[in-house]
This record gives C-alpha cells, structure tokens and sequence, in this order.
C-alpha cells in the first residue's frame, strides 16, 4: 500500500529532525561542543544565501540537459518522489527544505565531520565525511558523486566560516528550491497551462 502524500511528507520531516536529535545526542555523550557553532549572524545567513548562487545555477543546468546520468537522475527523482511532489506548495517545501538542511548538516557537517576533525585532521574529515554524505544518496553512481561533492561543498562553507549556519542555510534553501521546480516539472498539466499564459 503506498503511503498517502501528507503522511509521506510528515514521515520525510520527521525522518529529516531525527537526524538532528540523533547527532546532537551523539555530540552530547562525546562532548563534542556543537552549540557554540551556531552562530547566526548576517554574514552566516547572506553567506549562506550567496553559497546557493551556484548550486541552483548547476541544478537548472541538470534539469535542462540531455546527459544520460544527469537525465536519468531526473527521471528518477520524478519518479520516487511523485507522490510527495503532487501535493508540495511552498510552506511545505521550506520545511522540508529547513528540516534536511538542519538534520543532515548537524550529522554529517556537525557531527561527523568536525568530530573526525580532531581525530584525523581537517581534510581527511571533510572528505570522509563528504564520501559517507554521497553514500547515503546513492539513488545512482552519478547522484552520489554529485552529492558527495555537494557534501565538500557544504563542508568547506563550514570550514570558512566557522558555523554551521551557513551550510544549513545553502542547503536548506536549495533543497527548497529544487523541489519546488521537481513539484512544478511533475505535474504536466501545469507546466502546458505555464507555456500558454
């Protein structure tokens, strides 16, 4: 039995937090001090913020392009995320767009990373900790090595700046944005209404 849309996207949020509850009590029991990168300031935010500049420039290209691994990741991701996309409005893709961002960065960038930092070092973190982030997205060879590039990414935004309030921002607002256009491209009856206005 498939899951209805408003439970798929309750479980995909909760899914998302449990992430962060997770690493913030892992970081609690290793006394791994994460609060004091939490940071906000204008600069994290707008650095944040101008961080997604380049991330969405790629993501329109990959939706535009006729490159088999970028195309079938497309077609994928229509395919297996039909069901929550039907009934994404803007409310619910920011939250959760904030829900990813803050769970997924706490764990790999928070917790992994800057707790492999002391152990191992700051690059050897950043790439182990970029290498588990594509592990755990391997929908395709491709998604995962775009996503573990997107996890250097986010890990050396956390590395200038000190905070994790940049990368939570750069990936929030990229998740949101991607599936809000993910949303727009799976349904066709708006997309041909969009073509006629």
């Amino acid at each position: 039995m498939q899951r209805s849309s408003p439970h798929l996207f309750s479980f995909a949020v909760a899914f998302e937090l449990s992430l962060a509850a997770v690493a913030l009590l892992a970081a609690a029991l290793l006394r791994l001090p994460l609060s004091g990168m939490f940071v906000v300031s204008p600069a994290s935010v707008a650095g944040g913020i101008l961080a997604t500049v380049p991330l969405l420039l790629f993501f329109r290209f990959s939706l535009g392009t006729a490159w088999s691994p970028l195309r079938r990741i497309r077609q994928l991701l229509l395919r297996l995320l039909r069901p929550l996309l039907h009934q994404l409005d803007v409310l619910r893709a920011l939250l959760l767009g904030l829900a990813a961002g803050i769970g997924e960065e706490l764990l790999f960038r928070g917790l992994i990373q800057t707790g492999l930092t002391a152990l191992i070092g700051p690059l050897p973190a950043l790439l182990t900790a970029s290498a588990l982030f594509g592990a755990v997205h391997w929908i395709t060879n491709a998604y995962a090595v775009i996503a573990a590039l997107l996890g250097v990414y986010f890990g050396l935004l956390l590395l200038l700046t000190e905070s994790l309030v940049a990368p939570i921002v750069a990936h929030a607002l990229y998740d949101t944005v991607a599936l809000l256009q993910l949303a727009r491209r799976s349904r066709p009856d708006l997309r041909v209404a969009a073509r006629h206005s």
